[in-house]
């Protein structure tokens, strides 16, 4: 090896260790308390119309606050991660979050509540980009996408425990107990990451002076006399200079940023819409509470489906072949969910609607952390998800409209069909 030793090549060349699993179980425990978390207004709403005597449209605002402050921690922690690292980010944002959900229970006031769920959202935002560039950056290339999807179907993983939460917890104990367990539980993941997750190893390769970290962590993936004697570590990319966000419309990369982006925004749009509206429409048509809550628990649980499906299947074929029926067939499934009648027809239908939409998601989540170098990869991920956080925003205020304006469960579904086509 002549001392030198290539450590991108050296993940790609060995079997997926152990360490690499425990790995990606931790990152995939950090997306399942974000997806708790993100959709806990989804499962509380029907409640907090009620007791708190909030407008439709203010509940629409509430919700809307989350995804903005995803929006601002996304494009923050991106280009921040690429510079300090995946892991302080991470930590970080976990511990800000856990903190203001545990406030949030304490809200009595919407401006209250829309402050909490900001500063929570802002610190959602700083941890995704990071969780799946992590992922990203310890899985061998062959396998990338598919480990990426299934790591991050922790979120929707997190969103179903949210929900049977609220369905055992929300009606005997009250709203305030979805939020303090969803800020007891990313605290305690905050610290195990804190003592067992590793640094990006392709982070530390290309700002140096890491040697021994690099080696002890590349000895953990598959151990190797020769790792004593290597002086250098390298990797088979270029090194990015200038500021990462200008980086993401390099000639190559400029059309597919754009064309990511738009495809965030439609995603996040719908589930966003469709998930934290859900209940309370099921609830309006006169679902029992505990039945309107299983809808989003539907959803969410196609999305883990869907998920390790998309991810195994954009490895063998060309991502495209699997994302563009994924769209088409949720824009078909939002349409027969708004027709269906009955409990059981409605939550196979938002199953199968999780399983595209979000499987969806999930597919592009990855194809944006293979398609960046390792210098923006956290930045590329994280502004497509900022930028996506923009229909995450859209979607629940707009619901709120047309809630408010007494649209039927089936319009608002075929509305929000549109931009899935799209």
């Amino acid at each position: 090896m002549n001392g030198r030793v290539n450590a991108s090549e050296w993940i790609d060349a060995h079997a997926v260790s152990g360490f690499q699993v425990a790995v990606f179980i931790l990152l995939g425990l950090s997306a399942a308390v974000e997806g708790y978390d993100a959709q806990a207004m989804g499962y509380v709403a029907p409640v907090i119309l009620h007791t708190l005597h909030v407008a439709p449209a203010a509940l629409g605002a509430i919700i809307a606050m989350a995804p903005v402050g995803m929006a601002i921690g996304a494009l923050v922690a991106g280009p921040v991660a690429d510079r300090i690292g995946r892991k302080p980010v991470l930590i970080g944002g976990l511990t800000i979050f856990g903190v203001f959900s545990l406030l949030t229970a304490q809200a009595t006031t919407v401006p209250s509540f829309m402050f909490y769920r900001l500063v929570s959202g802002f610190a959602i935002g700083g941890c995704m980009p990071n969780s799946i560039a992590l992922t990203a950056e310890y899985a061998p290339t062959r396998w990338r996408r598919t480990l990426v999807n299934i790591m991050f179907d922790g979120f929707p993983v997190g969103a179903v425990v949210g929900g049977l939460v609220a369905a055992r917890l929300l009606i005997h104990l009250g709203w305030p107990v979805v939020f303090v367990v969803g800020g007891i539980s990313p605290l305690v993941v905050a610290l195990l990451l804190l003592g067992l997750l590793p640094e990006s190893l392709r982070f530390m390769v290309h700002h140096g002076g890491q040697e021994q970290r690099i080696a002890a962590v590349l000895n953990r993936i598959h151990p190797d006399a020769a790792l004593r004697s290597a002086r250098e570590f390298y990797l088979s990319e270029e090194r990015l200079t200038g500021f990462s966000v200008f980086n993401l419309f390099r000639p190559g990369l400029a059309t597919t940023t754009i064309l990511l982006w738009i495809t965030f925004f439609v995603t996040l749009f719908l589930t966003w819409m469709v998930s934290n509206w859900t209940p309370s429409l099921l609830a309006a048509g006169g679902v029992p509470l505990k039945e309107a809550l299983y809808g989003t628990m539907a959803l969410q649980g196609g999305g883990v489906v869907g998920g390790i499906l998309v991810g195994y299947g954009s490895d063998v074929w060309n991502p495209k072949r699997v994302l563009i029926p994924c769209y088409g067939l949720a824009a078909l499934s939002l349409l027969v969910a708004g027709w269906v009648h009955g409990v059981g027809p409605v939550l196979v239908t938002l199953f199968l609607l999780g399983m595209f939409n979000i499987g969806g998601q999930n597919g592009i989540n990855a194809l944006a952390a293979s398609v960046y170098p390792t210098d923006i990869r956290s930045t590329g991920v994280g502004w497509a998800l900022g930028v996506g956080r923009l229909g995450a925003i859209i979607g629940p205020l707009l619901g709120g409209v047309l809630v408010g304006a007494h649209w039927s469960l089936p319009a608002i579904f075929a509305f929000a069909a549109v931009p899935t086509v799209i």
